[in-house]
């Protein structure tokens, strides 16, 4: 997993004071736009920081009382103090960028989530603080350019805003850093609070546009700058949106922030970002839903590979394929044992507080018995040179040497390969047992216009024909052979503004891994008994069949893409809580914490309390209460009954 650097803008205006549309908290509270944008930064920290411990994060804070970042004031690490006093401070003309607060892009520590929770809305009893969101854009990139510059890094900007504040746009020094920022391969995300249009842009390959990077990121301070970003501490021309409409008039401010949404589209749209609109869902939700759809045509780019696709004996075309779909799992625990104290039996701290720990590693020792007649006699272990490995077939293990294993993989010996063997119809091929590996899609070189006009007309005719293509697949070089699937597939083109999709497209081949007729178990449930079945009346028929109909979700309800896992979302607060609130000392030493101290810190929700669940019961209510008049329930009495476990093979 590459290393992440993101930098959150929080719009601090007091537009972002208001609540946020229906949206409640845990307890059922309405909260406000910042809250809301509060809840989803914290919550997006503490997962990523879950998931690796090198990602980095810092936070631009806009319309605030005081001015602190890199470029003026950098002399306390205490933040969160400038979010507590309701005066502002007037700086003077020469401050660079006044008005905005700078949390340090470093990896997360409870000092930074205690920054971010303390952030406050300006009041809109006082002078309104003069930064926008394109001044934070300009020292947010700077921020990037001066921690990642020739650094190894994925970079991001993510910026929560509701638009409704006036823009000083310097249209020469933003087009310099936008510039800047492609070139660092620099994306823009816009959670856009209220907004009506939204947009999710595709970056453009350039070969100009990649900078050089070094492995050795550790020690590249003080490269020498090759990319600049145009900072500087001059005014801002005056460039502000004017309108013959009162300023302080909702009409003025709704003008303002159409302005402001188009410009930010076009910003996005530079940096192959997004704009999403945000209108009362949940803004971690949001993001985690643009992200897991973008993943693959993000990493597309750097997995494409090159093959030969052998159509016919002599037609042999250059193409590519990458992965469609890969299979996810969460990162292992690592296990540590403690250093104990040789004195006092007490573990050790370092001189940081911390406990020193020590990798626990497996060690795996291979013995024989001395006597095969006489296991009393004990074992010996098998030295080095006298092991070989082997294979296993069946319950026989057959030992196969350097050489043998060179012999056999001659035999193999090709290069990344397709090979068209011939065509079946589509429904001869079992499609439920197409699980086997991930799914690859296979497409045109990129050098070729020819290899893509071909494999688009092969997939075209292909769909025609309902046919299916059979063939032999080698994944990498001089590696095993692997029968496989070719099925025809259409790209629907969609609008960069909206989901629909228009009639234009281009065709290509996904590859499936076939597996073999022995290991696909086409499972057939037994015959259900209907002769001592009680099917009621049709009275009580129908309550059962409304109450179903009444239960059953549309296909637009219950998306499992953009709703998170309870369970994981409830480890998540887990995190972000011990990381503010560590466990004492004591506790550490203890086998594992109370019950109810984790209970405390991830607030886990029963399913029933759950916002899709209380609609449908909510929506179900008259047919649940005829289903219980109809079926009233009754207490089972099972004391004294033990049930009997019984296996395959026992009798009746």
């Amino acid at each position: 997993m590459s290393k992440e650097a993101i930098i959150f803008i929080v719009d601090a205006n007091h537009t972002m004071d208001v609540p946020y549309n229906n949206a409640t908290n845990t307890e059922g509270e309405s909260i406000t736009r910042l809250t809301a944008v509060k809840d989803a930064v914290l919550e997006k920290i503490a997962t990523m920081a879950w998931q690796s411990s090198t990602h980095e994060f810092g936070v631009v804070v806009l319309k605030t009382r005081y001015t602190h970042h890199h470029l003026y004031d950098t002399s306390t690490n205490n933040i969160s103090k400038f979010f507590t006093s309701d005066r502002i401070k007037v700086e003077d003309d020469d401050v660079p960028f006044p008005n905005l607060i700078e949390i340090e892009l470093t990896r997360p520590s409870h000092h930074i989530l205690n920054a971010i929770k303390s952030i406050r809305a300006t009041a809109s009893t006082v002078q309104t603080p003069e930064a926008d969101f394109c001044q934070s854009l300009i020292l947010a990139a700077d921020t990037l350019y001066r921690r990642t510059a020739n650094k190894k890094y994925k970079r991001s900007i993510v910026l929560f805003t509701d638009a409704e504040h006036e823009v000083d746009v310097d249209g020469e020094r933003l087009e310099c850093v936008l510039n800047g920022l492609k070139k660092m391969d620099v994306s823009l995300e816009v959670v856009g609070l209220g907004f009506r249009e939204e947009g999710v842009f595709v970056k453009q390959e350039d070969e100009d546009d990649v900078i050089d990077v070094d492995e050795n990121d550790d020690n590249n301070d003080d490269e020498e700058e090759v990319v600049d970003l145009c900072v500087d501490d001059e005014e801002a021309s005056d460039s502000k949106i004017h309108a013959e409409i009162q300023p302080d008039s909702h009409d003025f401010r709704m003008l303002i922030k159409r302005e402001n949404e188009k410009l930010l589209l076009s910003l996005a749209q530079q940096t192959g970002g997004a704009v999403l609109a945000a209108n009362g869902q949940n803004i971690t939700t949001l993001l985690e839903s643009y992200r897991a759809k973008n993943s693959e045509s993000s990493n597309s780019r750097f997995t494409r590979n090159k093959c030969e696709f052998k159509i016919t004996p002599n037609l042999t075309i250059e193409t590519r394929y990458s992965k469609m779909v890969e299979q996810k799992s969460l990162p292992s625990l690592k296990r540590d044992a403690y250093l104990l104290d040789e004195v006092t039996g007490q573990p050790m701290k370092d001189g940081g507080g911390e406990f020193m720990t020590t990798p626990i590693d497996s060690i795996i020792y291979h013995t024989l018995q001395k006597n095969p007649d006489n296991p009393e006699d004990g074992t010996i272990e098998v030295p080095q040179e006298s092991r070989t490995d082997a294979y296993r077939f069946g319950s026989d293990l057959i030992p196969l040497g350097k050489m043998d294993m060179a012999g056999i993989n001659s035999a193999f010996k090709s290069p990344k390969s397709v090979e068209m063997i011939g065509y079946i119809p589509s429904k001869d091929v079992i499609q439920s047992g197409l699980t086997l590996g991930p799914a690859y899609a296979l497409y045109g070189g990129k050098e070729s216009n020819r290899s893509m006009t071909a494999v688009a007309a092969l997939a075209e005719a292909m769909n025609v024909k309902d046919l299916w293509g059979f063939c032999r697949f080698v994944k990498s070089a001089n590696g095993d052979p692997r029968l496989a699937v070719l099925v025809p597939r259409k790209i629907e083109q969609k609008s960069q503004v909206s989901s629909e999709s228009s009639n234009s497209g281009g065709w290509y081949l996904a590859l499936l891994q076939l597996p073999f007729a022995d290991d696909v178990n086409v499972l057939k449930p037994p015959e259900v008994p209907t002769d001592h079945l009680n099917l009621g009346d049709y009275n009580e028929s129908n309550v059962c069949d409304e109450l179903i109909d009444s239960l059953m979700i549309a296909d637009d309800e219950l998306d499992s893409i953009t709703i998170s896992h309870p369970a994981l979302k409830s480890y998540h607060r887990m995190i972000a809580h011990f990381a503010m609130n560590p466990i004492t000392d004591e506790e550490e030493r203890k086998v594992g914490l109370p019950e109810e101290r984790i209970l405390e810190a991830c607030r886990a929700t029963p399913l029933c309390e759950l916002e899709s669940v209380k609609m449908m019961s909510k929506k179900a209510s008259n047919q649940i209460d005829s289903f219980l008049k109809t079926y009233p329930l009754t207490k089972s009495n099972i004391e004294g009954k033990k049930s009997e476990r019984k296996y395959w093979g026992d009798g009746n």
